[in-house]
Protein backbone atom coordinates (compact mmCIF):
# COMPACT_ATOMS: atom_id res chain seq x y z
CA UNK A 1 0.00 0.00 0.00
CA UNK A 2 1.61 3.56 -0.67
CA UNK A 3 1.75 5.55 1.92
CA UNK A 4 3.65 9.11 2.80
CA UNK A 5 6.47 8.31 5.81
CA UNK A 6 7.27 11.36 8.14
CA UNK A 7 10.05 10.68 10.27
CA UNK A 8 9.48 11.61 13.88
CA UNK A 9 12.63 11.77 15.57
CA UNK A 10 16.51 12.92 14.76
CA UNK A 11 19.17 10.33 16.33
CA UNK A 12 16.21 9.54 19.01
CA UNK A 13 15.11 12.71 20.28
CA UNK A 14 11.55 13.79 19.52
CA UNK A 15 10.99 16.80 17.14
CA UNK A 16 8.96 19.53 17.99
CA UNK A 17 5.64 20.07 16.39
CA UNK A 18 6.68 23.14 13.83
CA UNK A 19 9.63 20.24 13.05
CA UNK A 20 7.48 17.59 12.25
CA UNK A 21 5.07 19.83 10.16
CA UNK A 22 8.08 20.67 8.25
CA UNK A 23 9.45 17.49 7.71
CA UNK A 24 8.88 16.20 3.31
CA UNK A 25 7.33 13.01 3.77
CA UNK A 26 8.80 10.08 2.01
CA UNK A 27 6.63 8.55 -0.61
CA UNK A 28 5.90 4.79 -1.46
CA UNK A 29 5.50 1.25 -0.76
CA UNK A 30 5.21 0.58 2.77
CA UNK A 31 6.55 -3.17 3.74
CA UNK A 32 7.09 -4.70 7.12
CA UNK A 33 8.58 -8.16 6.91
CA UNK A 34 10.51 -10.43 8.37
CA UNK A 35 14.70 -9.99 7.19
CA UNK A 36 18.20 -10.59 8.60
CA UNK A 37 19.14 -8.21 11.59
CA UNK A 38 23.35 -8.25 11.16
CA UNK A 39 22.78 -4.51 12.91
CA UNK A 40 21.05 -5.75 15.46
CA UNK A 41 23.20 -8.72 16.35
CA UNK A 42 19.93 -11.30 15.54
CA UNK A 43 20.01 -13.63 12.53
CA UNK A 44 16.05 -11.86 11.95
CA UNK A 45 13.57 -9.28 12.76
CA UNK A 46 10.97 -7.35 11.47
CA UNK A 47 11.88 -4.55 9.31
CA UNK A 48 9.79 -1.68 8.04
CA UNK A 49 10.99 -0.30 4.52
CA UNK A 50 9.61 2.16 2.07
CA UNK A 51 9.97 1.44 -1.45
CA UNK A 52 9.65 3.58 -5.03
CA UNK A 53 8.31 1.59 -7.93
CA UNK A 54 11.49 0.54 -8.98
CA UNK A 55 13.80 0.59 -5.46
CA UNK A 56 14.11 1.38 -1.92
CA UNK A 57 14.00 4.71 -0.94
CA UNK A 58 17.37 6.65 -0.35
CA UNK A 59 18.48 5.04 3.41
CA UNK A 60 19.78 8.17 4.13
CA UNK A 61 16.34 10.05 3.64
CA UNK A 62 14.69 6.84 5.59
CA UNK A 63 16.60 4.35 6.83
CA UNK A 64 15.45 0.89 7.86
CA UNK A 65 13.42 0.42 10.90
CA UNK A 66 14.37 -2.97 13.01
CA UNK A 67 12.03 -4.48 15.25
CA UNK A 68 9.23 -2.23 13.71
CA UNK A 69 5.91 -2.95 16.23
CA UNK A 70 2.13 -1.12 15.09
CA UNK A 71 2.09 1.65 17.71
CA UNK A 72 -1.26 3.24 16.86
CA UNK A 73 -3.71 3.03 14.13
CA UNK A 74 -6.92 4.96 12.73
CA UNK A 75 -8.81 4.89 9.93
CA UNK A 76 -6.21 7.53 8.38
CA UNK A 77 -2.85 7.21 9.53
CA UNK A 78 -0.41 4.84 11.69
CA UNK A 79 2.56 5.17 13.98
CA UNK A 80 5.71 2.42 13.51
CA UNK A 81 7.76 2.41 15.99
CA UNK A 82 10.95 0.83 15.98
CA UNK A 83 15.16 1.42 15.68
CA UNK A 84 17.25 2.70 13.31
CA UNK A 85 20.98 2.85 12.66
CA UNK A 86 22.66 5.82 11.67
CA UNK A 87 26.56 5.96 12.07
CA UNK A 88 26.70 2.21 13.68
CA UNK A 89 24.19 3.93 16.33
CA UNK A 90 20.94 2.45 16.90
CA UNK A 91 18.41 5.17 17.75
CA UNK A 92 14.36 4.67 18.28
CA UNK A 93 12.64 6.18 15.87
CA UNK A 94 8.87 6.47 15.12
CA UNK A 95 7.46 6.90 11.43
CA UNK A 96 4.29 8.91 11.34
CA UNK A 97 2.44 6.95 7.78
CA UNK A 98 -0.87 8.14 6.30
CA UNK A 99 -2.20 6.52 3.14
CA UNK A 100 -1.75 8.24 -0.26
CA UNK A 101 -5.41 8.18 -1.15
CA UNK A 102 -7.16 9.67 2.06
CA UNK A 103 -10.27 9.59 0.88
CA UNK A 104 -13.78 10.20 3.43
CA UNK A 105 -15.15 7.26 4.35
CA UNK A 106 -17.55 6.19 1.65
CA UNK A 107 -21.20 8.19 3.01
CA UNK A 108 -19.51 10.49 4.72
CA UNK A 109 -18.61 14.22 3.95
CA UNK A 110 -15.38 15.01 5.29
CA UNK A 111 -13.83 13.86 8.27
CA UNK A 112 -15.74 12.45 11.17
CA UNK A 113 -15.28 14.08 13.91
CA UNK A 114 -15.10 10.92 16.26
CA UNK A 115 -11.95 10.27 13.84
CA UNK A 116 -9.85 13.22 14.31
CA UNK A 117 -5.99 13.10 14.47
CA UNK A 118 -5.08 14.02 18.01
CA UNK A 119 -1.60 14.74 17.24
CA UNK A 120 -2.52 16.92 14.68
CA UNK A 121 -5.06 19.29 16.43
CA UNK A 122 -5.12 20.95 19.51
CA UNK A 123 -8.54 20.47 21.44
CA UNK A 124 -10.65 23.75 22.28
CA UNK A 125 -12.46 24.21 25.74
CA UNK A 126 -15.70 24.73 25.63
CA UNK A 127 -16.38 28.53 26.24
CA UNK A 128 -19.33 29.55 28.38
CA UNK A 129 -21.01 32.02 26.81
CA UNK A 130 -24.87 31.50 25.79
CA UNK A 131 -25.88 30.50 22.02
CA UNK A 132 -26.72 33.74 19.92
CA UNK A 133 -31.02 33.68 20.11
CA UNK A 134 -33.19 35.14 17.75
CA UNK A 135 -34.21 38.88 17.79
CA UNK A 136 -37.94 38.06 16.52
CA UNK A 137 -40.62 37.68 19.15
CA UNK A 138 -42.26 34.00 19.28
CA UNK A 139 -45.76 32.78 17.53
CA UNK A 140 -48.06 32.55 19.47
Amino acid sequence: MLFEVRRQRIRGVPLTKEARNRVVPARGDLRVEEGPAEPMGRRLCRIATLHAVDRVVNGDSLPRLYDARLLWMAPLALVLGGIEFEGGTGYWQTWYCTPLDREPLTGMAGKPSGLRDSSRTRAVAPTCEAPATSTTPASQ
